[in-house]
């Protein structure tokens, strides 16, 4: 294979890995959660979902709310919507 071909795959490659691991805005001193609805738009949070994640859970609640750590990560339940 020509060195040039090689060179780009793994330029695509890695331009595809820092895609993924970087958020797309850096988060602000406002809020560091979004809410990511169902169909991939993302909101700011209402103060009750504020409120929400600062209380303090124990490891085994299932009340606890799940949040995700990336943009194309899904829930436990295989959705895309959650903080």
């Amino acid at each position: 294979m020509h060195p040039v071909i090689i060179i780009v795959i793994a330029i695509s490659i890695i331009a595809l890995l820092i895609a993924r691991t970087f958020p797309l805005r850096f988060p602000s001193l406002k809020s560091k959660f979004v809410y990511m609805e169902e169909d991939g738009s993302v909101r700011e949070l209402t103060k009750d979902e504020k409120e929400y994640l600062n209380e303090d859970f124990e490891y085994n609640d299932g009340n606890r709310p799940y949040i995700k750590s990336n943009y194309w990560q899904k829930t436990p339940d295989n959705k895309k919507d959650g903080f």
